[in-house]
């Protein structure tokens, strides 16, 4: 909602996706984690839902939030890998979906945005990477 009200262009997209029944939203059937401690409901839900649907990804960027899902992958025996919002982008210009300036960009606009937060460290990490690696 935070990024709606701030005309964020990612959550307008989302938001017509769904208005326009191409993105479905949906809620586990199971409500309980083995490992449910140190969770948001919205990240319970997610690690609840991708080991329902046996999914191929999880989104995450809280690292508490990724060390559960994957203990809980871990005793619920499916192998959903976890990336974070950088790991797209990396992927995306891996894939040569965007280009490295792009990825660049995509970065430096997320860290700038109060309804996301990014460990502006890390974020410095990812962009030094992706120069060396377009050199």
């Amino acid at each position: 909602m935070a990024g709606l009200a701030m005309n964020a262009a990612d959550a307008i997209i989302l938001q017509q996706a769904y208005q326009a029944g191409s993105l479905i939203v949906k809620s586990p059937q199971q409500r309980s984690l083995p490992h449910p401690e140190q969770l948001h409901a919205g990240e319970a839900e997610s690690i609840g839902l991708a080991i329902e649907l046996g999914a191929t990804w999880l989104l995450a960027d809280d690292l508490d939030a990724r060390t559960i899902a994957q203990q809980n992958f871990t005793a619920a025996g499916v192998k959903t890998g976890i990336k974070g919002t950088l790991g797209i982008i990396v992927t995306a210009v891996q894939a040569q979906i965007i280009t490295v300036d792009q990825a660049i960009d995509s970065i430096q606009s997320l860290k700038s945005r109060p309804d996301i937060w990014l460990a502006p460290a890390l974020c410095e990490t990812v962009i030094q990477t992706l120069r060396r690696s377009s050199q």
